[in-house]
């Protein structure tokens, strides 16, 4: 694992930086075989907010997608990656 000098976040194979974040953050994240993967936003209702990211991953290639601030209000966010094999996610916290 790359150590980092600011907040981070990681649950096991997805992680966020930083924590909190207010211009931009990045989710990286592995996945266990070679398939689909949707990587979504909710906000703490369960609602979705955007879907981020939508693709084919290789196992083990490490990903990274950007979060941007753009028309996101302040709060506490989901972010979560789906597969085939299961669901995956953590916590995203934006401030100003």
């Amino acid at each position: 694992m790359i150590v980092r000098q600011f907040s981070y976040i990681q649950s096991k194979d997805i992680a966020v930086y930083p924590v909190p974040f207010s211009e931009r953050a990045t989710v990286e994240f592995k996945i266990a075989n070679s398939e689909k993967y949707d990587i979504n936003l909710y906000d703490m209702k369960g609602t979705l907010v955007k879907q981020l990211k939508s693709g084919v991953g290789k196992a083990g290639e490490l990903q990274q997608i950007e979060v941007d601030r753009q028309k996101l209000p302040e709060g506490m966010y989901i972010v979560r990656v789906v597969t085939r094999d299961g669901a995956k996610t953590v916590k995203l916290l934006k401030k100003k």
